[in-house]
């Protein structure tokens, strides 16, 4: 099953379907766009980011990428149908290197 193929890649601080803990996440800060997931994962590496990627796309279940929540046209938010993956990127929070010429 996807849910818990997910689970385990994300291993069990990765992931949430707790309904108060998802209520942030569901919903764009004017509350005018409004979602549903089946599960949100928050991957802590580009390995693990693939590796949900993949097990998604082989399951045909589209998949909502999620970066600070701070966007204004509902894009980031799942739709209402419930059938969709929140990817959180909330726990990629570490700057690897700084490039003063990039």
């Amino acid at each position: 099953m996807l849910i818990d193929q997910l689970k385990d890649i994300v291993g069990p601080a990765g992931w949430t379907s707790d309904a108060a803990g998802l209520e942030p996440y569901l919903a764009e800060w004017r509350d005018t766009w409004r979602g549903e997931t089946l599960l949100m994962v928050s991957p802590e590496s580009t390995r693990e980011v693939a590796a949900v990627v993949a097990a998604c796309a082989g399951a045909s279940v589209s998949i909502v990428p999620q970066g600070g929540n701070t966007g204004l046209c509902g894009g980031a938010i799942p739709d209402q149908s419930g059938r969709q993956v929140l990817l959180s990127l909330s726990r990629m929070n570490r700057i690897r290197a700084i490039s003063a010429d990039d």
